[in-house]
């Protein structure tokens, strides 16, 4: 093989290996498992957002943290937290999404959602959506189809 080729296949390689590694994100809007739980205490106040969205850590951030949850009191009894808790972390993304454990997870400012929803963004900040949280005030389809 040529310095050309062994190019090709590096880069067919790395093309395959990072196809591969994003494959756990297709689906992120249909967890493996669902919970009552967590979809009627999160999906009270906002959409419940798909636990492959944040990595464990993030969702304990969360979680630990509901009596200043966005600048909402969000707290729930310790026996409904370690129900939701634990749902979470088994159904979190593998990886951390934001660099620093300072930092406040925020799905509507992660790379991914920020890519998918400029046109949402652009329509919040000149204030005709409410909220960015608000999936559903602009996915309409019934049950939330937002896999695309």
């Amino acid at each position: 093989m040529n310095g050309y080729s062994i190019k090709k296949l590096g880069i067919g390689v790395l093309w395959l290996t990072c196809s591969m590694a994003s494959g756990a994100h297709d689906n992120v809007w249909q967890p493996a498992q669902d919970n009552a739980l967590w979809r009627s205490e999160c999906g009270a106040c906002h959409m419940a957002f798909p636990p492959g969205l944040l990595s464990s850590d993030d969702w304990l951030d969360l979680m630990s943290n509901l009596d200043k949850h966005f600048g909402v009191d969000a707290s729930v009894d310790a026996q409904t937290r370690a129900e939701i808790s634990e749902y979470l972390k088994q159904n979190a993304a593998s990886n951390r999404l934001f660099g620093s454990r300072s930092e406040v997870p925020r799905i509507t400012t992660s790379d991914r959602f920020v890519g998918k929803h400029r046109s949402a963004i652009r329509l919040w900040m000149k204030g005709k959506l409410k909220s960015l949280s608000d999936c559903g005030a602009c996915h309409k389809e019934s049950g939330l189809n937002i896999s695309e």
